[in-house]
């Protein structure tokens, strides 16, 4: 389930196949390239025939450059930091509750029903990239642990680029 993010600013999903308009959710193919909340950023654009590989929040690589909102620089030599700032809590389900004080009357197995819990995920991953002349963060959303995850996964497959650039230019 997606949420309605709070204020007007269109966003993105935390899969970013979801773009939120300030008024409903749309298909991500439809949202205006490169436009985040009131600021107009240029949509990532790859020079010569590279293609972009992936996208982590406003950050794109190539195989060989890390295009950022402030330009293009080198891949080769750059260092990934994520920092996970999210907070999960855990507490008794208003269901459950419920349920305990139906079925307590009929038997002691309704405190069983105080086993239920609700999960509720919140906060940003910060992705900062690092480099000759270069540096740039982004803050990405997330309301799921497992986004915490696939935002981690790519950062690792980005840090695999860097390696293997590294790997075929080493003497």
């Amino acid at each position: 389930m997606i949420e309605r993010p709070q204020g007007g600013d269109p966003q993105f999903s935390p899969d970013g196949e979801w773009w939120w308009n300030g008024h409903e959710w749309l298909p991500a193919r439809d949202a205006p390239h490169g436009k985040v909340g009131t600021s107009i950023i240029p949509a990532p654009v790859a020079s010569g025939d590279q293609a972009v590989l992936i996208t982590i929040g406003n950050i794109a690589c190539t195989r060989t450059q890390v295009i950022t909102p402030g330009g293009s620089y080198p891949l080769a030599g750059t260092t990934w930091i994520v920092s996970n700032n999210t907070i999960t809590t855990s507490s008794v389900s208003t269901l459950g509750v419920v349920l305990c004080i139906i079925f307590i009357l009929a038997c002691l197995l309704g405190l069983l029903f105080l086993l239920m819990k609700d999960t509720k995920t919140q906060g940003t991953v910060q992705v900062s990239v690092q480099g000759n002349g270069l540096y740039h963060a982004v803050q990405i959303p997330v309301s799921n642990p497992l986004a915490v995850g696939q935002i981690e996964q790519q950062v690792n497959y980005v840090r695999s680029l860097v390696a293997t650039l590294a790997a075929t230019h080493t003497p």
